[in-house]
């Protein structure tokens, strides 16, 4: 199979999710097919793959960005003549080769329904009915997509992989600490307002007084909006709470963590702070919504979204029960190795695109 896989963004140049994905199936692809990666980039060209056609978004407005990919993944399928496309950007031109575009929210960075995103939501569909298929990322997404009028035959669900080998549960840490350490919240996403690490704060502020002196919070992530961690800081003010911002490596917060909070406010494709949480044989607390609980099924901890008292209160059950933690990060790691491993996932990816170029 000759594979053109196109993406916006690429580890490590950026991190998120979608990137994540994007760069799973192409390691994999590559161990049996020819691949050939387009990829824009932001920071650093020199961070993409060495043979990937490398694309300057840097700086340019986001029409133009498009623009840019579309015209460097046409030249590139001139050249390379592939079988199918995968790409993860809905903009990526169909008539290079049959093209698979994966599909993970309609949120698009926010908690808002906004005009824009109803804009955009329409050329999806437009779009949609052009492509082969369109990978999304959960049940939930695909109802979401089939209520907003995309083609049922075109969708297939494949979840996002967890790198089991990476996140995984730390036997030095107990699931509660020893009499006398404060027990660690952490919260690992991307700094936006849309993920609410606002509500966390909050949250943690509303922890009883004797749990909040023995509990430290930990905001964790890539900031994508330099204006909200200002606000964020502020919010925290004689809190124990700290920020570490664009770490370079975020699993070892997972692993060092107690419990993981995951109070987003945007509606999700999947969850993977969720996810990786729970790959890491955490206790996840988290605000409901379709997606996240439809990956966590029973294995973590839900509450009313936007419902920062519950979420508190959860948290106290939580440190207050050492074996209700074991016990939900043991099920969390089943979940995870059983639905999310790569290898399963990459094995889906495959058979959907051989369907296509047979």
């Amino acid at each position: 199979m000759r594979l053109m896989v196109v993406s916006r963004r690429y580890p490590p140049d950026q991190f998120s999710g979608t990137e994540t994905v994007i760069a799973n199936v192409v390691e994999r692809a590559r161990r049996r097919h020819e691949v050939r990666l387009v990829a824009g980039w932001q920071q650093d060209p020199t961070l993409l793959p060495a043979d990937a056609r490398k694309v300057q978004l840097a700086g340019a407005p986001k029409p133009v960005g498009w623009a840019r990919l579309a015209r460097a993944a046409a030249d590139e399928a001139r050249i390379f003549r592939p079988d199918v496309v995968l790409s993860n950007s809905i903009e990526t031109p169909t008539g290079l080769a049959p093209t698979v575009t994966i599909v993970y929210d309609f949120n698009f960075g926010s908690s808002q329904r906004l005009a824009t995103a109803r804009l955009r939501g329409a050329f999806y569909r437009f779009q949609s009915r052009r492509l082969a298929k369109v990978v999304v990322i959960s049940e939930a997404t695909r109802r979401f997509a089939i209520e907003r009028g995309f083609p049922a035959d075109k969708l297939e669900v494949i979840y996002p992989g967890v790198d089991v080998d990476r996140f995984r549960p730390d036997p030095e840490v107990p699931p509660l600490p020893p009499r006398g350490e404060p027990a660690v919240l952490a919260y690992p996403s991307r700094i936006l307002p849309g993920k609410a690490q606002h509500l966390a704060i909050e949250a943690f502020a509303r922890l009883p007084e004797p749990w909040r002196e023995r509990a430290e919070l930990r905001i964790v992530g890539a900031v994508a909006d330099e204006e909200y961690l200002a606000e964020l800081r502020r919010a925290a003010a004689g809190l124990n709470v700290s920020f570490h911002t664009d770490v370079a490596d975020i699993v070892p917060h997972y692993r060092s963590a107690h419990v993981i909070l995951f109070p987003t406010m945007m509606e999700e494709g999947f969850g993977y702070t969720a996810a990786e949480g729970m790959a890491c044989g955490k206790p996840v607390v988290h605000f409901r919504c379709a997606a996240v609980d439809e990956a966590c099924t029973g294995a973590a901890v839900g509450v009313p979204a936007g419902d920062t008292s519950a979420m508190a209160a959860a948290v106290v059950e939580l440190l207050g029960a050492p074996e209700r933690c074991a016990e939900l990060g043991r099920a969390g790691r089943r979940r995870v190795e059983q639905t999310f491993s790569w290898d399963a996932i990459w094995a889906r990816y495959r058979e959907v695109l051989f369907s296509i170029v047979r």
